[in-house]
């Protein structure tokens, strides 16, 4: 008995493990009094920093945030940025942010492990490579100055790649809310990234695209954005048509 009971527990220690596993960083913090260094911390629970310095000071920065906490991770090739819940009183109560840098970090364990819990709630901003079933060279459009860059359709996901810092996207499709073209050298992803110009509401990329697109692959776009969300996809479609016409 004592040995069967050995056995059981080692199996379920087995098993445990790799849920439990931890991803640890030295990180930068960035804020507006040169910012400090300490840990970076990830894992089933959550994300946590600790600060680390030579003089400790009174009130050391530190947080730990479970994962339904965050409003938003954003992942990049050696930053992550956390959106909380909380209201940043310095901004009139924007909520709070927070930017760490990872130089040199592997954060293939950081995205696996932020997408299971976050899933719509992670933005990542270096996509990863994937067999792509078609490419065209594009414009994203912004307020003041775009960016010039490749879109990159493959199975399930949909990639625009850049090399300006900070504007390269991946999104699956269970990221995009909406696709439209009004013309053939027109693509708008309508994302769940939130959109700092409305308040709770989704961000949209709008593409200019330097060759025009083939009907039939927006329309093949559409029917995968369906498969995922559902019949109701369509309907949104015609409710936004209905409006314009």
């Amino acid at each position: 008995m004592a040995f069967r009971s050995e056995a059981a527990i080692a199996a379920i220690l087995i098993l445990a493990g790799p849920a439990c596993a931890e991803h640890r960083f030295d990180a930068g913090h960035e804020h507006w009094r040169k910012g400090c260094r300490g840990t970076l911390a990830v894992d089933e629970a959550g994300v946590a920093f600790t600060e680390i310095r030579d003089k400790p000071r009174k009130k050391p920065h530190a947080w730990q945030w479970p994962h339904h906490e965050i409003q938003q991770a954003t992942l990049g090739r050696d930053t992550l940025r956390i959106v909380t819940y909380e209201d940043n009183a310095l901004r009139l109560g924007a909520d709070r942010e927070h930017t760490f840098t990872l130089d040199g970090a592997e954060l293939r364990g950081v995205r696996d492990v932020l997408r299971k819990h976050l899933d719509t709630r992670l933005v990542l901003t270096d996509p990863a490579e994937r067999d792509v079933e078609w490419t065209v060279p594009a414009k994203l459009l912004r307020l003041t100055k775009g960016a010039q860059g490749t879109l990159e359709v493959s199975r399930d996901s949909i990639a625009f790649r850049t090399g300006e810092r900070g504007r390269s996207r991946e999104w699956r499709f269970d990221d995009i809310e909406n696709i439209t073209s009004t013309d053939a050298y027109s693509l708008t992803l309508t994302t769940f990234e939130r959109s700092r110009l409305h308040y709770g509401g989704r961000r949209d990329f709008q593409f200019q695209l330097k060759q025009p697109i083939d009907p039939v692959r927006v329309d093949a776009l559409w029917r995968r954005l369906k498969d995922r969300h559902g019949p109701h996809v369509l309907e949104h479609y015609t409710r936004q048509e209905n409006r314009t016409q």
